[in-house]
């Protein structure tokens, strides 16, 4: 009986954390938002270029009410993450109820080329105005 509990904590923890934060950021949304409004990136202050994270909480915010399409606009790294996220989750679930499967890319050539697109992203959205951010 322990060892299941023990065995399955692997997968009911997780969400239950998840949604834990989640509600606590629902609650702390006029904080937050007084946050949003004080931060600004050092590196766009100093030179007026967005660096690859601009956009980050942006494109968060959106993801959890939802808008897609604006989070990718705004910045498609945190949307990436969460995919990863989920997707190593999911891995987990299988390997605990013994059918291991492998969701997750494991070759350094496919994460040299996401960073890669990340970061050629990164530097043209600087000069198509399509790309940027939209606030």
């Amino acid at each position: 009986m322990v060892q299941t509990i023990r065995r399955y904590r692997s997968i009911w923890l997780p969400p239950v954390a998840v949604l834990a934060v989640l509600l606590v950021i629902w609650l702390c949304r006029p904080v937050l938002d007084w946050l949003m409004g004080l931060y600004r990136c050092p590196i766009h202050a100093v030179t007026g270029l967005l660096c690859p994270g601009c956009g980050g909480t942006r494109s968060f915010r959106a993801l959890l009410q939802g808008r897609v399409l604006l989070a990718v606009h705004e910045n498609p790294v945190p949307l990436l993450l969460a995919a990863a996220a989920v997707l190593r989750y999911i891995e987990g679930i299988l390997k605990a109820v013994g059918k291991p499967r492998e969701l997750l890319p494991r070759k350094l050539r496919f994460w040299c080329v996401l960073i890669g697109m990340v970061l050629v992203w990164a530097v043209l959205r600087n000069f198509i105005p399509a790309l940027m951010p939209l606030t």
